[in-house]
């Protein structure tokens, strides 16, 4: 089985109930919650989420928000490291895509090719 990436948006649609997807997200999020999928994202999307929440200055709903996220015990939460960071930069370089992309872009890869080494 393929692993399924989530993007920092299929947990902000939810956490920040977004009327135009929380239904989609929502149903997504609840069936990686009974184990459909195997299931990934990157620190980069935790750090993204809080974000969002801390800027306005909503501490508490941001801590609320990793809780949930923590909730899903059977999430991979993918570090952040220098052999990241290195090919980070390539596809940057090479696409000219934003930071946050280009580090799960990356991740996933590095997930497909040597899977829990």
């Amino acid at each position: 089985m393929n692993p399924l990436l989530l993007d920092t948006n299929i947990f902000i649609n939810v956490l920040a109930e977004e009327e135009k997807f929380v239904e989609g997200s929502s149903k997504l999020l609840s069936s990686i919650a009974i184990g459909n999928h195997q299931r990934l994202t990157g620190v980069i999307s935790i750090t993204e989420i809080l974000t969002r929440f801390f800027m306005k200055g909503e501490m508490t709903r941001g801590e609320q928000a990793l809780q949930s996220i923590l909730f899903f015990n059977n999430l991979e939460i993918m570090d952040y490291d220098l052999r990241t960071a290195i090919e980070t930069a390539k596809i940057r370089g090479d696409l000219g895509i934003k930071m946050p992309d280009a580090i799960i872009l990356v991740q996933q890869e590095f997930q497909k090719q040597f899977g829990d080494q």
